[in-house]
């Protein structure tokens, strides 16, 4: 009787040492927001003297009853090093970015998205690393973040 008390001791403790450290997402492994790949498109590019501007349509939809407030930035894999410096570019609404050369990288726009699906012209912006060519027009890599900058999530494309 001990040694099966002994064996059934061992295998949940070795199925709790399997199971990892837990997702650290404030949403707890539920998908609260996607990217809706099929309605979302990269639209165009500006190299403007220090600064890349990529403009992207995104349709996004929250999942939640609650609306969600938070910030968007990109990775643009293909073009890291190339055309833009930075692996995580801001995201602005298109309406609320200013046509001069930034100084320093703006912080991404706060936005509040409602259950369901939104529609967005986004524009992120970064560093001219010296090469003009898109290297492909493939969506970027989309994190969404609280407006304090914790709780980054890889969007997942639906």
């Amino acid at each position: 009787m001990k040694r099966r008390m002994l064996l059934i001791l061992a295998l949940c403790l070795l199925a709790l040492a399997a199971c990892g450290k837990q997702d650290e997402s404030p949403y707890k492994g539920s998908e609260p927001l996607t990217l809706v790949e099929k309605s979302s498109w990269f639209s165009d590019y500006k190299v403007r003297g220090g600064a890349v501007w990529l403009e992207c349509e995104l349709t996004l939809e929250n999942h939640t009853a609650e609306p969600l407030t938070g910030c968007l930035t990109a990775c643009f894999p293909a073009d890291l090093g190339k055309l833009v410096k930075e692996d995580r570019l801001p995201g602005l609404l298109a309406s609320e970015v200013k046509p001069v050369v930034p100084v320093t990288l703006p912080d991404p726009t706060v936005l509040e998205l409602e259950p369901g699906r939104t529609t967005l012209r986004v524009v992120f912006i970064g560093y001219f690393a010296g090469d003009t060519e898109k290297r492909d027009r493939l969506l970027p890599e989309l994190y969404w973040t609280a407006p304090d900058g914790s709780g980054e999530i890889l969007l997942p494309k639906q």
